[in-house]
């Protein structure tokens, strides 16, 4: 006698359930965060030519990759990605570089 696949699938999910799992913790540690205020840097949606008119012309400016193309420009401080030529996301440098954090292994 066989058995039918609902009982086969329900046996396979059940011992899937009870497979050990594994994860590591990220910690960090003694860090302040860092408070940017409106304006310092281009918000999304906000166009290449509003950009320019805002903050200048950029550091360098990257070439196009992939589909859509995402451009980026360097400012002094932070970075602009644009989609086409609108933004995407701007991105803050930290001047002093902070160490790694410790990735610790949960048990």
């Amino acid at each position: 006698m066989s058995c039918s696949p609902w009982i086969r699938s329900t046996a396979l999910i059940l011992a899937a359930l009870g497979a050990p799992v594994h994860a590591d913790v990220l910690k960090i540690e003694d860090q302040d965060p860092v408070v940017v205020q409106q304006g310092e840097r281009p918000t999304r949606g906000m166009s290449q030519t509003r950009v320019l008119q805002m903050f200048g012309e950029p550091r360098q400016k990257h070439a196009a990759v992939g589909d859509p193309p995402i451009i980026r420009w360097d400012y002094d401080g932070f970075s602009v990605y644009f989609e086409h030529s609108y933004v995407l996301h701007s991105v803050d440098y930290r001047k002093e570089k902070t160490p790694q954090p410790e990735v610790a292994p949960v048990e």
